[in-house]
């Protein structure tokens, strides 16, 4: 009977410490996976960085300004007047909800330009003969509109002037060409003039 006892209580021990041993390695376990937890944070929260000229910025970019955080919501290279409360088509604000030291920007899906395209094509003035001046006038250009979506190339008017896009946008308010000279530049309106044909006259000779 003393032999069975001591039997069982051998394996109770033994029992106990496989117990104390495997509840260490839980909570080492439990360690490494917060301390990683804790180094992605970190990471996360330091590769938001704050936005500046001259940068090139893909779509889910983290950037501050002004003490606010933005995502970039269309790819684009920083520019003059391009700060991110000014192009709202390019960035969004997000909160700064902060957990474990991360910040977590919640992605806006930015509306994709696609573009019904004007193709601006110059008409030349056919010359007349005749003395008629064929005078071409080349107005492809439509006028300028919020939401519309515009390609390279695209020609607009705005107050009587002739732009062409530049890169392709969709237009917004606070977007109008002569606002945003990285979008849009002016063009001279030239008119292409058709030639004078001067009709000759041959002189009918007299037979004397």
């Amino acid at each position: 009977m003393n032999r069975k006892n001591k039997k069982f209580k051998t394996g109770y021990v033994a029992l106990s410490v496989a117990s104390l041993m495997m509840i260490g390695q839980i909570a080492a376990l439990g360690s490494t996976a917060s301390t990683a937890f804790a180094t992605t944070s970190a990471t996360t929260s330091s590769s938001v960085q704050p936005w500046a000229i001259g940068v090139s910025y893909q779509k889910g970019d983290l950037v501050t300004y002004n003490g606010q955080t933005y995502q970039c919501i269309q790819p684009n290279t920083a520019l003059n007047g391009w700060q991110p409360p000014n192009v709202p088509a390019l960035w969004t604000a997000v909160s700064s909800s902060t957990g474990g030291g991360s910040t977590g920007g919640g992605s806006t899906g930015g509306g994709s330009t696609g573009g019904g395209s004007t193709g601006g094509g110059s008409t030349g003035g056919g010359s007349t003969g005749g003395g008629s001046t064929g005078g071409g006038s080349t107005s492809t250009a439509t006028p300028w509109a919020i939401g519309t979506s515009y390609q390279k190339g695209d020609l607009v008017t705005y107050n009587g002037q002739t732009y062409q896009c530049i890169q392709p946008n969709t237009a917004l308010d606070g977007w109008q060409p002569p606002n945003v000279p990285a979008l849009w530049t002016a063009v001279s309106s030239s008119t292409g003039g058709g030639s004078t044909g001067g009709g000759s006259t041959g002189g009918g000779s007299t037979g004397g």
